[in-house]
């Protein structure tokens, strides 16, 4: 059994946990609901929202030109995966703590030997709001443990078939 990653008050999981809570928010009205310092305001906040907005966490409400800051930006959180605050690699990786891997996002699903391929290496799959967690056999059948719709943290096994299907229903 694997450990679990313990929650901390950093100043990125104290934003974190505000997100989760306001769900739609500006970067002024985080700062005010997490209390952050002006240190990290300054040096990180920026990146740490770029960062989960690139990676499938947040969305953007509407795009808007370069000269808008951040802190004006209004931010939707899309993927809250649990209480724990994703953290970024140097290698522009995530890695989640609450479902304890590294996620790659990917724009479409790979074949299936592909797909398989990254899960047997330990690494989690996500395409628009479905993310792919391993691989089962069952009735000499492959099937694929999924979360649909990040929000509910609710699992499915599907097969490839219907995981393809799946992808171009929602897209």
């Amino acid at each position: 059994m694997r450990k679990r990653a313990k929650k901390t008050n950093s100043q990125q999981q104290l934003a974190w946990e505000a997100m989760r809570e306001l769900k739609t928010f500006t970067g002024e009205e985080l700062i005010r609901e997490a209390n952050l310092k002006d240190e990290f305001v300054e040096k990180s906040l920026r990146f740490f929202l770029y960062d989960l907005n690139t990676n499938g966490y947040l969305s953007l409400n509407e795009d808007y030109p370069k000269h808008i800051s951040f802190m004006n930006r209004k931010y939707t959180l899309i993927k809250n995966t649990g209480a724990l605050s994703p953290t970024f690699t140097r290698k522009n990786r995530v890695y989640d703590k609450n479902i304890e891997d590294f996620v790659i996002k990917l724009e479409k699903l790979p074949n299936q030997s592909e797909l398989e391929k990254s899960l047997f290496n330990q690494t989690k799959i996500q395409i628009d709001n479905i993310l792919i967690f391993d691989k089962v056999y069952f009735d000499n059948k492959v099937y694929f443990n999924v979360m649909v719709e990040l929000e509910e943290n609710e699992f499915e096994l599907l097969t490839y078939d219907e995981l393809t299907k799946l992808l171009e229903k929602s897209s």
